[in-house]
């Protein structure tokens, strides 16, 4: 017989054959996985949402920017003390430049995984798959191609890597996403917020008290007294809790730019590396 006759049937072979199926239909499955795009769409939505948070944050930070170069030049005044803004803001506002260059790369890396997405689901990437899947059944199943087993399976794992390596290291990105970062990013943006509004209404100034004119002398200087000590007391009220508002938003900045390498950059590159050693392991099919 030729060589593209069936393999006999030999004790081994029988051996061997429950596992022979069970990779043939494993083959087959993850071949009509790549053909279907399931996975491929939900990864590109998945991109998608991770694009609108970090625009989200991003616009936040340039809003407290512009908020900052507003008040720059302003002074509160704590009795017979005043206290430069810009020098307080100073800090926050280098920080801002620093997390503006983080969210580019960031937002860059989004945009290099959703072209990678696009490439590793196209038409020519499916055709890898289909030729590498029936090159290797092949090599399984049709006496005298055993010899070329290793090429067609090694052949096999690269593309497999190839097709799915970005839609699972998203998908699985996207549950560590879920369970700690997108609510540590939303807390932390929130802070920012916050910061943001207090910054605007800095040159909102009190209220004076009025004093009528029908008061006498003792109590028009009553009146007055209690009013500048009211007045020294919110204004230093305002300054405290103000600098700790501002140390607290430098916090939220230095956690939103960690939580953004993290997840835009660090967790894809790690999940790449654990998947291709996944596949690239001593598993023989």
């Amino acid at each position: 017989m030729n060589n593209l006759d069936i393999a006999v049937t030999t004790p081994e072979n029988k051996t061997n054959l429950p596992v022979k199926w069970l990779m043939t239909v494993l083959i087959i499955a993850i071949t009509v996985l790549g053909l279907v795009r399931i996975a491929d769409e939900k990864a590109h939505t998945m991109v998608d949402d991770s694009i609108v948070a970090a625009g989200a944050s991003f616009a936040i930070a340039r809003t407290l920017d512009a908020v900052i170069s507003v008040v720059k030049s302003t002074e509160l005044s704590v009795g017979v003390a005043s206290i430069d803004i810009g020098e307080m803001l100073n800090p926050v506002s280098d920080l801002i430049n620093k997390f503006t260059w983080v969210m580019t790369l960031a937002v860059g890396s989004l945009a290099l995984q959703k072209i990678l997405l696009m490439m590793m689901a196209s038409k020519l990437a499916n055709i890898l798959l289909i030729l590498a899947s029936f090159a290797l059944l092949m090599t399984m199943w049709i006496r005298g191609t055993k010899q070329y087993r290793k090429i067609a399976q090694s052949a096999f794992k690269v593309i497999v890597l190839i097709r799915f390596a970005v839609v699972l290291s998203l998908g699985l990105n996207i549950m560590v996403d879920k369970l700690f970062i997108d609510e540590q990013i939303q807390r932390q943006s929130s802070q920012i917020e916050g910061v943001t509004a207090l910054v605007k209404g800095v040159q909102d100034g009190d209220a004076e008290l009025a004093v009528k004119a029908e008061q006498g002398f003792v109590d028009a200087m009553k009146a007055s007294w209690e009013n500048a000590t009211n007045k020294l007391k919110v204004e230093t009220d305002k300054v405290a809790y103000m600098q700790q508002s501002i140390e607290d938003s430098i916090i939220s900045f230095m956690e939103l730019m960690a939580l953004f390498l993290l997840k835009t950059i660090l967790l894809p590159i790690g999940f790449l590396l654990m998947l291709k050693q996944l596949v690239f392991s001593k598993i023989t099919l």
